[in-house]
């Protein structure tokens, strides 16, 4: 397999699964995000019968296992940031039960180990927060596609696909 690269990404998250029960975001079931610059940011997903994610970004430094989180000053500022989601971030800090979640960004030097190749997730660690790992997934079969169609030669398909991938 081939040695892969994966730094440490300098912002994670903490996050928390709460019900909806104004259905504010399970209505239009779909990913809602607020921003303020680009050092604050909260998440709404919808991930069930009426339930619902909430993500809010922080500094990996911050998440480091056994550091407390400070639960009142995040729902001060989620409030502020959110107001209109007021009920899903007084559940959440009510709960208090927050999951914490570093990211890496997964680079290898290459696409393929022999006959095996990497696509998707496997090839491309990214952020999960926009879903992005399925999309880059679907592309890298697409380029596969084309690059087998192309040749007979599966390590030239191969090679083929590696400067396709790389260049796109």
């Amino acid at each position: 397999m081939p040695q892969a690269r994966a730094p440490l990404y300098p912002w994670g998250c903490i996050w928390a699964t709460v019900p909806d029960m104004g259905k504010i975001v399970t209505a239009p079931a779909m990913l809602q995000q607020r921003f303020r610059g680009s050092k604050t940011m909260m998440g709404l997903l919808p991930v069930g019968q009426n339930m619902v994610t909430l993500f809010w970004s922080l500094p990996s430094a911050a998440l480091e296992p056994g550091l407390p989180i400070d639960v009142e000053a995040w729902r001060a500022e989620a409030l502020t940031l959110w107001p209109e989601m007021a009920g899903l971030i007084e559940h959440a800090a009510w709960a208090g039960n927050f999951a914490r979640a570093t990211y890496r960004q997964v680079t290898l030097p290459r696409w393929n180990d022999g006959p095996v190749l990497f696509i998707g997730d496997a090839a491309h660690g990214t952020s999960p927060q926009l879903g992005q790992g399925a999309n880059l997934g679907l592309l890298d079969a697409q380029v596969l596609s084309a690059v087998l169609a192309a040749s007979d030669d599966l390590a030239a398909a191969l090679a083929l696909f590696g400067r396709y991938s790389l260049e796109g």
